[in-house]
């Protein structure tokens, strides 16, 4: 449709930016919403305990020889417990560690946008990388970091040379 002077009516579309923003905005708010009424296991909590009540960062890794999950976990849970002294920074750590999965989900995941924010809204990513409070949030941020700065850093650096490479000796 024209307007009065004969120019095009400029159309109210949102840009890519800010519907990333205004999913990662809903994911956070709905994840505060769900760990505000979110009751901790056993596990998770014994996984609190074990980095709090130890005496040591060698007796806390002495104990840890008997735990099925990695060391990183329980160091962050040692230091936020050291700053605020509260069993409540399990969720607020998972919920800033889950908040940063979706932010690179978002942002940097090479498939189209719609399925980025599905991915973000589905089962794993609000509930069990991010209402459960176990390390999985962290193994994830872990790995989505990786792939992140491998895919902008060092992978265009070599650009295929050595993939190149390994396929004309392969076909000589």
């Amino acid at each position: 449709m024209l307007d009065r002077i004969g120019k095009p009516e400029a159309t109210a579309v949102v840009s890519s930016a800010a519907l990333r923003w205004i999913a990662l905005l809903c994911y956070c708010a709905i994840l505060g919403c769900l760990l505000s009424r979110h009751v901790s296991w056993r596990d998770e909590v014994q996984a609190y305990q074990i980095a709090a009540y130890n005496d040591s960062i060698s007796s806390l890794f002495h104990t840890l020889r008997y735990e099925g999950h990695p060391g990183l976990w329980y160091l962050l849970l040692r230091g936020l417990n050291v700053l605020f002294h509260s069993p409540d920074v399990l969720l607020g750590a998972h919920w800033l560690l889950a908040s940063l999965n979706a932010f690179l989900i978002l942002w940097f995941c090479p498939i189209p946008l719609t399925q980025r924010i599905f991915c973000c809204f589905g089962y794993f990513m609000l509930f069990e990388y991010g209402v459960i409070c176990r390390n999985y949030a962290m193994g994830a941020l872990l790995a989505f970091l990786f792939v992140v700065v491998h895919r902008r850093y060092i992978f265009r650096r070599h650009s295929f040379e050595g993939l190149n490479g390994g396929f004309e000796c392969a076909y000589e």
